[in-house]
């Protein structure tokens, strides 16, 4: 059941690492957080909307936001499953019970830009969320919410750094991801 509704709060970039950014979503009490990897260029696309400049009013989430506005759906992003590393989320439309698989990082950029809200199933939120600390400059990554290839950069990372215990907790998640 879609039952958490999230808000995003901030985006960050992982230190050392351009290609990665890291969407923060909080329960609207901001009580748990979320922390959802993506792209450097969704890093960008969130970025100049925050700065709330002309450049983004034609494109396409906010295209998409004008058309939504003529009342033709009423749509809701559910985010229902992380498998390998990656959220899985759909546009639901509840005018015509349908729903339409998305990449996470675009249907949270769409959400955002368009005021359409994002709801989370409450066993997913409760197993991926953390403790939501305001001002905190930290953040917590559930294993599982890790792509492959982070996976593989951290392990690479771990064993440089000599954190056997932490390069055998993640050589553990691939070998797992590569037995499914």
């Amino acid at each position: 059941m879609f039952n958490v509704k999230l808000k995003f709060n901030c985006i960050s970039e992982i230190v050392g690492n351009v290609d990665i950014g890291l969407l923060v979503l909080t329960d609207e009490d901001e009580k748990r957080q979320l922390t959802i990897t993506c792209d450097n260029f969704m890093v960008h696309e969130f970025s100049i909307r925050t700065i709330k400049s002309d450049i983004t009013k034609n494109r396409l989430p906010e295209a998409i936001g004008q058309v939504l506005k003529t009342g033709c759906m009423d749509i809701e992003v559910h985010i229902y499953d992380i498998i390998d590393g990656e959220y899985q989320a759909t546009i639901f439309d509840k005018i015509k019970q349908i729903s339409t698989n998305i990449r996470v990082s675009d249907a949270i950029l769409l959400a955002t830009t368009c005021d359409i809200p994002i709801y989370i199933d409450d066993e997913l939120m409760k197993a991926q969320s953390v403790k939501y600390v305001k001002g905190q400059n930290r953040m917590s990554l559930p294993v599982n919410a890790l792509t492959d290839e982070m996976l593989k950069t951290s392990l690479d990372n771990a064993i440089k750094e000599e954190n056997y215990e932490m390069a055998q907790y993640l050589s553990e998640e691939i070998k797992r991801r590569k037995q499914n």
